[in-house]
C-alpha cells in the first residue's frame, strides 16, 4: 500500500507491504542475515526480495523490487490465444 493506504495504480508503480529480518543458508555452511522485503505490483502480483544485511538500504531495496517487479508484471500480463 501507498502512504494513503491505496494501492499503486493499475500497471505502475509497487509498494512495500512488509519487512521481515530473516536468514538464508545457502551450500555448505554459508549464512546470510538479511531482510525479505514483500511488495505488490502496480498489477496488484504479490512478491518479495531478499537484501542481505549489509547491503540493506533503500537505494539497494528500491533496485531489487525494480527488477523483480518488472518480470513479475511481464508474466502477469501474459496471455494466450489458441
Amino acid at each position: 500500500m501507498t502512504a494513503n493506504n491505496a494501492p499503486p495504480a493499475s500497471g505502475s508503480g509497487w509498494s512495500v507491504e512488509s519487512q521481515t529480518e530473516t536468514t538464508q543458508v545457502g551450500p555448505g555452511t554459508a549464512v546470510t542475515n538479511g531482510i525479505t522485503v514483500g511488495f505488490v505490483t502496480g498489477l496488484g502480483v504479490h512478491g518479495t526480495v531478499f537484501v542481505p544485511r549489509d547491503q540493506y538500504n533503500p537505494a539497494r531495496v528500491r533496485e531489487a523490487i525494480l527488477a523483480a517487479a518488472s518480470q513479475l508484471d511481464a508474466v502477469a500480463s501474459m496471455t494466450h490465444e489458441g
